[in-house]
């Protein structure tokens, strides 16, 4: 009688361990088959864009800088592309007279006028630097504003601080125009 319950039991050990042994080769094999596919896979990063200036030496720079009113002048400006696919951006470049008012302590966009607006075609890891060239005519701007859109440029509707913010990638320079 004593053995007659036993066996039994020890049958349902045995279903047991076997279904212990199958879900550990099982998961020993998908181990082994995520460990194989992350060595053949290529890492791939967050897609990214490089968007810079540089100073006329061509290193970055401190700011604000000394513009004189009515001379040529330059900018560095580097756009690289490592968004996994080909990219077509458009780049604007503003001059801006930024107000700062105390009664709110806030600043605002009292004008924001449009100096170029540039088509930029590059392939993947494709990078590239132009040096851009041009004159301020007012001494009452006192920033550059370069605005880098990815997916088509705004309406003209769309001004001042909207606009920036539409942008995929923006910059500025914060200028002292002397005469």
């Amino acid at each position: 009688m004593v053995g007659g319950t036993g066996g039994s039991e020890g049958g349902k050990i045995q279903t047991g361990r076997r279904i212990l042994c199958v879900g550990a080769i099982l998961a020993l094999i998908g181990a082994l088959a995520i460990g194989i596919l992350m060595v053949s896979e290529p890492e791939r990063h967050d897609p990214f864009t490089e968007f810079y200036l540089l100073e006329r030496a061509g290193a970055s720079g401190s700011s604000p800088r000394e513009y004189v009113l009515h001379e040529p002048q330059e900018l560095t400006i580097g756009v690289g592309n490592h968004e996994f696919q080909d990219e077509r951006y458009v780049l604007e470049i503003f001059l801006v007279e930024e107000q700062f008012d105390p009664e709110t302590n806030a600043t605002r966009i009292a004008a924001m006028d449009l100096l170029e607006r540039y088509p930029i075609n590059l392939s993947h890891d494709e990078v590239r630097e132009f040096v851009y060239r041009f004159g301020i005519d007012s001494p009452d701007y006192n920033k550059i504003e370069l605005l880098l859109h990815k997916d088509g440029v705004p309406s003209g509707n769309v001004r001042t601080e909207d606009r920036i913010n539409a942008s995929y990638r923006d910059l500025h320079l914060w200028i002292d125009v002397v005469t």
